[in-house]
Parts: C-alpha cells; structure tokens; sequence
C-alpha cells in the first residue's frame, strides 16, 4: 500500500509517500506556502490543496493547487478565498471550479474544460463575497452548488 501524507517545513509544504511494502518514503512534491485544505480521494492519481502563500504583498496569496502523484507536477491556481473554493468528481478525476461567470469542469489529465452550469442559472444562490461550491452526482447529471460562510449558506440542486 501506499500512503500520502503532508508534511510542512519553512514556508514549503512537500507531498510525501511512504510504501509500506519496502518501508520507504520519498517526496513526490514541494509546494511553497501553508496547506489550509487538502484532499487526496482514493484511486486518484491526483492531491487537491488550498494553499496559502506569502507573494510580494504583506498580506498572503490564497491557491488552488493540483499535484500529479505519479510525475509530481504541480498547477497552482489563483483563488479569490482562503477557503475551499472547488469540488471534486466520485474519484477525483476531475476538479469542479466557478470560472467567469459558469462552474466548469476541469480533467487534470488532459486539461479539458466543460462548462457545466451558467451563472444565470445558479446566482440566486450566491452569497455576496463568499466561494461557490460545486458537489456533483456520481453521475454528474445532478450538481448540488452552494455558496455561504460563517453558518450561512444558500444551495440548491441543478439537473441537466
């Protein structure tokens, strides 16, 4: 089996393996700043951080990050929030973001976009300055989209 783990150091966060099978462990990924979030959705080739980060200005950069397991490449993204702002398919094949003004579906693999739903159809439920939040079905025919913070929060469910 094979374990994946986070490990911080100064200022760098490094995505660690250990192989149970030999006993050793390895680094497959170094990223600069500090882990708010992260997933790592078993079967997937693929670790799904939100990263805080010091840039040039006092206050720090807030990312989403992808890290390939197997070669360890890293995408950094920019975020609008310190929290998560993205939601994950059943196996974690695939990354669900608002971009624009639509939730689009993002294969890490390829980096093929899909745009699955239009702002027009899920603004209502926006809360003013906070992430919106994309969970779809196994199926990805029916997407639960909410958007909150601090308790309060506004959803709803949306079919093809």
């Amino acid at each position: 089996a094979r374990l994946v783990y986070t490990r911080e150091g100064a200022e760098r966060i490094m995505l660690c393996d250990y192989s149970t099978s030999s006993r050793r462990s390895g680094t497959v990924a170094s990223v600069s700043g500090g882990v708010v979030y992260a997933k790592m959705p078993t079967g997937s080739r693929y670790a799904f951080l939100s990263v805080l980060a010091q840039g040039k200005s006092a206050v720090p950069e807030s990312f989403f990050t992808t890290v390939d397991l197997r070669s360890g490449a890293v995408c950094r993204y920019p975020s609008r929030s310190v929290f998560v702002d993205y939601g994950l398919t059943r196996y974690g094949a695939s990354f669900i973001r608002e971009e624009g003004n639509a939730l689009v579906e993002t294969f890490p693999d390829t980096m093929k976009k899909s745009t699955l739903l239009s702002r027009s159809r899920y603004g209502a439920v926006i809360k003013k300055n906070a992430s919106v939040l994309c969970y779809p079905s196994p199926d990805v025919r029916r997407l639960l989209v909410l958007s909150g913070e601090g308790g309060q929060y506004d959803a709803a469910v949306f079919e093809d």
